[in-house]
Parts: C-alpha cells; sequence; structure tokens
C-alpha cells in the first residue's frame, strides 16, 4: 500500500434532543411578537376609545366625569384622533417592565444560542437562559395585571365607560406563557447527553 496515496477523512457529528431547539424558536417568536405589543394602542379599546402603553385614542375631549345629574357633557365629534399617552405613574411602570421583559427575551436567547454552539460544556447557560425567561415572564405578569387594574381608576373620556382588553394585552398573555414554556424547557429538559460531538476517523 503507497502511503503516499493514503487519505484521511474525519467525520464530526452534532447531536441535539429537540427539546432546547424548540424552546428556542418559541422565544424567538415571542421576542418578535414584542414588537407590535409594545407599539400597539389596543391594550384597551371601548367604542370610541383605544389605549396603548405609548398611545391613546379617542373622540372629542379628554376629561374627569364630573358632571352631575343633569348637566351637560362636553361636545364629542365622532372622529377618533391619537395622542401621546398622559403620563402617569402605573403607565410608566408598564412600559418599563414590558421592555425589561424584551431585553431579558433576548439575554436568555443569547445565552441558548451560546449553549448549542459552544456545546456540552456551555450547558449551564441553558439553565441561565431559562431563569432569565421566568423573570421575563413575571415581568409581563405585573404588566398584564396592573394594566386593566389600573385603568379602570385613570381619567376618562366620553365613549370609555364600557370596555374590553384588546388584541394586544390578548398577545402579551401569549407571550407570558411563551416565555415561561422556554424557560421551563431550558432549565428542566434532559440536557446531559442532549449535545455532545462524536468524531470518526477513516483511512483509504
Amino acid at each position: 500500500m503507497d502511503l503516499s496515496e493514503t487519505t484521511e477523512t474525519t467525520v464530526t457529528t452534532r447531536v441535539i434532543r429537540p427539546f432546547k431547539i424548540i424552546a428556542t424558536i418559541l422565544v424567538v417568536i415571542a421576542i418578535i411578537l414584542m414588537i407590535p405589543v409594545l407599539v400597539s394602542y389596543v391594550w384597551i379599546q371601548a367604542q370610541t376609545y383605544h389605549q396603548g402603553l405609548w398611545i391613546e385614542c379617542y373622540s372629542g375631549l379628554r376629561i374627569v366625569p364630573t358632571n352631575g345629574p343633569g348637566e351637560p357633557t362636553p361636545s364629542t365629534s365622532s372622529e377618533i384622533k391619537c395622542y401621546g399617552a398622559q403620563p402617569s405613574g402605573w403607565l410608566k411602570a408598564a412600559e418599563a417592565f414590558t421592555i425589561i421583559s424584551l431585553v431579558l427575551s433576548v439575554f436568555g436567547l443569547l445565552c441558548a444560542l451560546l449553549a448549542l454552539w459552544k456545546g456540552k460544556q456551555y450547558a449551564i447557560y441553558f439553565t441561565i437562559g431559562g431563569v432569565l425567561l421566568i423573570f421575563s415572564a413575571l415581568c409581563i405578569l405585573i404588566v398584564l395585571i396592573i394594566f386593566p387594574v389600573k385603568f379602570m381608576v385613570e381619567e376618562v373620556v366620553p365613549g370609555r365607560g364600557v370596555w374590553e382588553l384588546g388584541w394586544a394585552w390578548g398577545l402579551a398573555l401569549g407571550i407570558l406563557v411563551i416565555q415561561l414554556v422556554s424557560g421551563l424547557l431550558y432549565i428542566f429538559a434532559p440536557d446531559r447527553e442532549e449535545i455532545y460531538y462524536s468524531e470518526k476517523t477513516y483511512f483509504s
């Protein structure tokens, strides 16, 4: 056998169980969905009123309803216009917690991608990413609670008496579920042998 004609082939195999991949895809979806949640003005909606984190839209005047029985109500127009949301402590807190949730989700995703890329020796980053995602879900949960509760006692505009939760609130609830499921998968899904490398060398 002529040694000069000997060839060597090395095959590297990466084996990954699906749990972490599924969780990573879910986190990417949650981050994408967070964008419309942040910019939407339909967290709360009524017949002539919409409220978001940064914007509120209504027709007529924004007032505190102090009119007594028989007193006239300020005139309203049918056209709904959008304005910057009125400054308030609870709304600023909701904005901050939503942004924090987004940031934590991004860092959780980066930790997971690092673990997927580097292999078994970086598996601890799955746990770190999972913890970050659970805290991210808690931030969204706080927003989901305080937004409708504080909204009920805030200043009102005509037509806001009967209201309901908007699609952005429902989307935020979905993001909460995704973040929680992803975090639990990162932390508790089996991972001791989830990522490993095997090398085989062939001579011919």
